[in-house]
C-alpha cells in the first residue's frame, strides 16, 4: 500500500521520537498509519469535498490525504506528556498543543507553506502560529488517543492512555457540532418513538462577516431554499437518524423530541453553504 510504504520510509516504527526539520510534520491517520512530509492544508478555504492534506514526502513524492482520515498532526514525534493529555477533552472540534505546555481549543483552518498553522478560536478569531511553536494538532481526539501505547501509566492513576480514554474522554456528555461540517455523528443509537431531551449551548457564525452569528434556534428572519430544512431558520440545530434519514429540527427545545426512526443519530447545521461557517454548538443529549 502506498501510504504504508511512505510511512515505513519516513518514520521510526512504533511512534518512537524522530528527528524532524522545523517544516515537516507527521499525519497520524485514524487507521494507525503515519505519513510524514511538508504539509499544506487549505482547510476552510476549500470546498467540503476537496478538504485534504497535501504532503511532499522526503523522497519527493506528493500525497493527498482526505482530512476525515486524519486523527492528528504531529510536529515533534514521540508521545504526549501527561500534561498534554490532560488538556484533551475540550468541547471544540480541534485542539492545538504548544511546545511551551499550553493548549488552544478551536479549529484548524490551514497549514500554510509548511510554516504556519492557521487557527480559529472558539470566538471566531483567526491567528497564524509558527509550526516551530506547535507540538500537535488533534483533529479527532478520541482516535488520536488510541494511537499511543496503553502500557505506560498515565497521570490519572490508570494503566495507561487507553484506560484514561475509556474512563474520561469518551464518557463526556456533550457532542460538539462543528458549524462547517454537514453532519456530526453521535455515539447514540436511537429507536423509533424514543424521546430525547437536547440541551444546546454555543454560537456559530454563518459567514465571515462580523456579527453574522446565531444560536441553536437559528436566525429567525433568514431562510435558504438549499438548506436541509428550507422552512426553518438558517443556522438552527437539526438532526437525522442514519446517513439517509430525513432531517428534522432540534433548535433550542424545552420539550422531549420523538425520534422518527431507528439508527445512529446525527446532528447538523441548517445551512446551504457551510465552508464559510465557524464556531460550534455543544449538545447534551439526555435519554
Amino acid at each position: 500500500m502506498v501510504l504504508r510504504a511512505l510511512a515505513t520510509a519516513a518514520l521510526v516504527a512504533g511512534g518512537t521520537a524522530m528527528s524532524q526539520s522545523p517544516h515537516s510534520a507527521t499525519l497520524v491517520l485514524t487507521n494507525g498509519e503515519r505519513v510524514t512530509g511538508v504539509i499544506t492544508y487549505l482547510g476552510a478555504a476549500a470546498s467540503p469535498d476537496a478538504r485534504s492534506f497535501q504532503l511532499q514526502t522526503p523522497d519527493g513524492q506528493r500525497v493527498s490525504i482526505s482530512a476525515d482520515r486524519v486523527a492528528m498532526i504531529d510536529f515533534v514525534g514521540g508521545k504526549p506528556t501527561a500534561g498534554e493529555l490532560e488538556s484533551l477533552g475540550e468541547d471544540t472540534p480541534h485542539l492545538m498543543t504548544l511546545r511551551n505546555g499550553n493548549s488552544r481549543p478551536g479549529r484548524l483552518i490551514g497549514v500554510i507553506g509548511g510554516e504556519f498553522v492557521r487557527w480559529e478560536s472558539p470566538a471566531g478569531a483567526q491567528v497564524d502560529v509558527s509550526i516551530r511553536n506547535v507540538t500537535r494538532v488533534y483533529l479527532n481526539q478520541e482516535s488520536a488517543l488510541t494511537q499511543f501505547d496503553s502500557e505506560t501509566p498515565d497521570a490519572r492513576g490508570g494503566s495507561g492512555w487507553t484506560s484514561w480514554l475509556e474512563r474520561g474522554f469518551l464518557m463526556r456528555p456533550q457532542v460538539v457540532v462543528d458549524a462547517a461540517e454537514a453532519w456530526t455523528e453521535t455515539v447514540l443509537t436511537v429507536k423509533r418513538g424514543e424521546r430525547l431531551r437536547f440541551t444546546t449551548t454555543g454560537q456559530i457564525r454563518l459567514s465571515r462577516t462580523p456579527g453574522d452569528t446565531t444560536g441553536p434556534e437559528g436566525r429567525a428572519t433568514l431562510r435558504r431554499g438549499g438548506a436541509p430544512l428550507p422552512d426553518i431558520p438558517v443556522g438552527a440545530l437539526i438532526a437525522r437518524v442514519g446517513a439517509d434519514g430525513q432531517p428534522f429540527p432540534i433548535g433550542s427545545p424545552t420539550d422531549l423530541i420523538d425520534m422518527p426512526a431507528t439508527g445512529t443519530l446525527l446532528l447538523g447545521i441548517n445551512d446551504d453553504t457551510l465552508h464559510d461557517n465557524s464556531g460550534s454548538y455543544r449538545v447534551t443529549i439526555v435519554r
